[in-house]
C-alpha cells in the first residue's frame, strides 16, 4: 500500500514536473516536442536548434536532472540575450566618440515616427558637417583628426536637452534631434549654440585650431513623415548651407533646394565627361 502510494506520489511529480517544463520552455522560446514515460524522450526545439535528452531513471531522479535541465536553459538563454544585447549596442555606436552611430540615429528617428502616431509630436533633424575639416587630416594625421573629433562630440554633448539625441555619421559629419522648440526662431538660436560651442580653439600636438560648421534642418511633420526623406532633406539643406559660404544654418526649402539639385547634376555631368574624355573644343566665330 505504501509502494503504491510512493508511486502514486511519483507520478504526480513526474507530471507536475511536465507541466512546469512545458510552460518554462515555452516562456524562454523552446517547446517540449516529446515527453513520455519509461525512456524519457525530451526533444527541446529553439529556432533550427534541436536538444535531444534521453534518460532512463527512476521519477526521483528525473525530478532532480529535470530541474538541472531547466537551470541549464535558464543560464544559456539569459546569457544569448545577454550577448545580443550587448551586440546590438556596439553595432548602433560609434567606436570613436561613443555617440550613436548612423544606424543608432536611423533606428530613433523610427521610434519616434512610430511614437508620433500615438503622440502629436515634432522634431527638427539637423545635419551637421564641419568646414574644410579634410585639412587637419591633410596637414595633422587622422590621429590627430580623431583626437578633433572627439572634443567636437564632447562639446556638443553638453548642449543636449531632454529629448535631444546627437550621433556620428562617419568622418566628420554629425546629426542631431531637437523636440523642444515652439518656431524656427527658437529653434535656430537652439542650433547657433552647436557652431558657437566650436568658438573656442581645439589643440591637438601643440597646434591649435579654429573650426566651423555648416548645419541643414528638416522638419517634422511640416516637410515630411518619412525617415529617409527627413535625412535627405536635411543633407541637402547642409550642402546649401555650404554652397552659401559655410558656418551657416540653413532650414530645408523646396525652391532652394532645386538650385542644389540642379547643382548636383551639373557637377555629376562633368565628373562623368571628364572620365568619358568627351570634352571637346567649339569655335565661336
Amino acid at each position: 500500500m505504501q509502494t503504491l502510494a510512493f508511486s502514486g506520489l511519483i507520478s504526480m511529480i513526474q507530471m507536475y514536473i511536465t507541466i512546469c517544463m512545458t510552460l518554462y520552455c515555452g516562456v524562454i522560446g523552446y517547446r517540449v516536442a516529446q515527453l513520455v514515460s519509461g525512456i524519457h524522450s525530451i526533444v527541446l526545439i529553439y529556432g533550427i536548434a534541436v536538444l535531444r535528452i534521453e534518460v532512463c531513471v527512476s521519477g526521483l531522479i528525473l525530478l532532480v536532472g529535470s530541474i538541472s535541465v531547466l537551470y541549464i536553459l535558464h543560464k544559456f538563454v539569459k546569457d544569448i540575450r545577454h550577448n545580443e544585447r550587448a551586440l546590438v549596442s556596439m553595432a548602433r555606436t560609434d567606436a570613436l566618440t561613443g555617440l550613436p552611430n548612423r544606424l543608432g540615429f536611423n533606428q530613433h528617428v523610427n521610434d519616434l515616427l512610430n511614437k508620433s502616431q500615438k503622440d502629436d509630436l515634432k522634431f527638427a533633424v539637423a545635419f551637421l558637417d564641419m568646414d574644410n575639416f579634410k585639412n587637419i587630416n591633410d596637414t595633422m594625421g587622422h590621429v590627430c583628426g580623431d583626437a578633433v573629433l572627439c572634443e567636437i562630440a564632447e562639446r556638443w554633448k553638453l548642449l543636449l536637452s531632454p529629448g535631444d539625441f546627437l550621433s556620428r555619421q562617419g568622418g566628420d559629419e554629425f546629426a542631431l534631434i531637437i523636440q523642444n522648440w515652439t518656431n524656427r526662431d527658437e529653434l535656430y538660436q537652439q542650433l547657433r549654440r552647436y557652431i558657437d560651442a566650436l568658438l573656442d580653439r581645439i589643440e591637438c600636438k601643440d597646434v591649435y585650431f579654429y573650426l566651423t560648421a555648416s548645419i541643414g534642418v528638416a522638419l517634422y511633420p511640416e516637410q515630411s513623415t518619412d525617415c529617409s526623406t527627413l535625412l535627405r532633406y536635411a543633407d541637402m539643406s547642409m550642402y546649401y548651407a555650404k554652397r552659401e559660404g559655410k558656418n551657416k544654418i540653413s532650414f530645408y526649402n523646396r525652391e532652394l533646394m532645386m538650385e542644389v539639385e540642379a547643382d548636383v547634376v551639373m557637377e555629376r555631368a562633368i565628373k562623368d565627361a571628364l572620365k568619358s574624355n568627351s570634352y571637346y573644343v567649339a569655335y565661336q566665330p
